[in-house]
């Protein structure tokens, strides 16, 4: 399942990155964009009754065990988001680097994973599916841990990168702020640095 987060704001940011702006204004766009894909994200998350000591309706408590998966260094914006909204969450983080020997490839670099056995939502967190291969490792890498109900959110991604995902992982559902062409993508002048090592 592919998602486009839609949201007026989100619009808003999402021109102001693309039109080059100054460093400043670029991260300050990117922030926001995080903090809308992230309320949109977990707005079907568990929640459960809570009641008084007398048995009176009070309200909703947060339920979801949740890991936040970021692959490293680019999801950390996305980190950030959701950790300024979530109550509670498990936080883990990968990283990854080019086969010098098969520019197609990647290997891990290093993984830190919770010991928790008791999450049952997982977000893997990127700043841009360019290819495809990073994030489907990433998946790879929290399934061999038993982790299941997981999705991906990513700000940018290329329509060559989704179905590079989805023809391994075709269940798995990815959120996405903006789909772009490669082309279209990298005449981003701002989001060169990111491409040049992560662009995988």
């Amino acid at each position: 399942m592919i998602c486009i987060i839609e949201h007026p704001l989100l619009e808003h940011f999402l021109t102001v990155v693309k039109n080059n702006p100054t460093k400043s204004h670029f991260h300050y766009a990117l922030k926001k964009i995080s903090l809308l894909a992230s309320n949109f994200v977990t707005k079907e998350l568990e929640l459960e009754e809570l009641f008084d000591e007398g048995g009176n309706f009070i309200g909703y408590k947060f339920s979801s065990d949740v890991l936040l998966f970021s692959v490293f260094p680019y999801g950390f914006t996305l980190l950030q988001a959701f950790s300024n909204i979530l109550p509670h969450y498990h936080t883990g983080f990968v990283g990854y680097e080019l086969n010098e020997r098969n520019q197609n490839e990647v290997y891990e670099k290093f993984c830190i994973l919770p010991e928790s056995t008791d999450i049952n939502r997982v977000f893997i967190l990127d700043f841009v599916i360019f290819r495809g291969e990073t994030i489907k490792n990433a998946i790879s890498r929290v399934q061999i841990e038993n982790f299941t109900n997981i999705s991906v959110v990513t700000i940018f991604a290329t329509t060559d990168g989704i179905e590079n995902v989805r023809s391994v992982f075709p269940d798995i559902p990815i959120f996405v702020c903006s789909l772009e062409s490669k082309e279209d993508l990298s005449r981003l002048l701002y989001l060169q640095k990111y491409l040049q090592d992560i662009s995988i």
